[in-house]
């Protein structure tokens, strides 16, 4: 790893990854050619030892492509915000993941393969004790992942003082802190953005308040544009 100042060697952390996050990219092997397609997970994390549980139809692109080669790889991550800068160039993005590679097979035992839907459902409904069904669980393809490699990188949220904050109201209930998506949650907190700030033309106002009360065009405004206000103007 390049960056070993963003590696995440602590197994409680890497398992606080492998939970906060909710779909894990599987690279297959079509051929010569790369396959990735997103998929629901769940994980076994022992001892350093990593087993990923994937489950789907019996039939399909996925299931012939493991078949015919038993090398896969994946990418898991999470905690995804953009940081802001005044230039271009200093914009980054934080994150956490974990990517590695193994063996993936099918799980053919019945007890199995309830196992490894257990893995799955606990993932995305800790504490809940699932039922299933036989017939469903006979008619579910299982597939375990067993990863003989992988490293885990995150890149921590910045200081607020270094992502800056917005200088100019965007809407009229004045200057909010926007999210970097459009529904927040976890792993999609907001972000202060810096935008650059409003700079008024050169020259006298082109408005003036008149005596009664109302705004007139001042001078400079009727050289520079043949616009009129209404008499209410205000």
């Amino acid at each position: 790893m390049r960056r070993t100042d963003r590696q995440v060697t602590s197994p409680e952390e890497i398992r606080q990854i492998l939970q906060k996050a909710q779909v894990c990219s599987l690279a297959l092997c079509d051929g010569d050619a790369p396959y990735v397609v997103p998929v629901n997970y769940g994980y076994f994390l022992e001892e350093g030892e990593l087993t990923l549980y994937f489950h789907g139809a019996a039939q399909g692109r996925k299931v012939e492509l493991i078949r015919q080669n038993p090398k896969a790889a994946f990418a898991i991550h999470c905690d995804h915000q953009v940081t802001g800068a005044e230039i271009s160039c200093g914009w980054g993005f934080c994150y956490s993941s974990v990517l590695g590679e193994g063996t993936i097979s099918p799980v053919e035992d019945q007890q199995e393969k309830i196992a490894a839907l257990t893995h799955i459902m606990e993932h995305y409904d800790p504490g809940h004790k699932p039922s299933y069904n036989q017939q469903a669980v006979e008619n579910t393809a299982v597939f375990a992942l067993k990863v003989s490699a992988f490293t885990a990188k995150a890149r921590k949220l910045l200081p607020k003082k270094r992502c800056g904050k917005i200088s100019t109201p965007l809407f009229p209930f004045g200057p909010e802190v926007f999210s970097t998506s459009p529904f927040p949650g976890p792993g999609h907190s907001p972000v202060p953005l810096r935008l650059p700030r409003r700079r008024n033309p050169p020259g006298p106002p082109p408005w003036r308040f008149s005596p009664s009360g109302g705004r007139a065009p001042s001078s400079a405004a009727r050289q520079r544009s043949p616009y009129r206000p209404p008499p209410d103007w205000r």
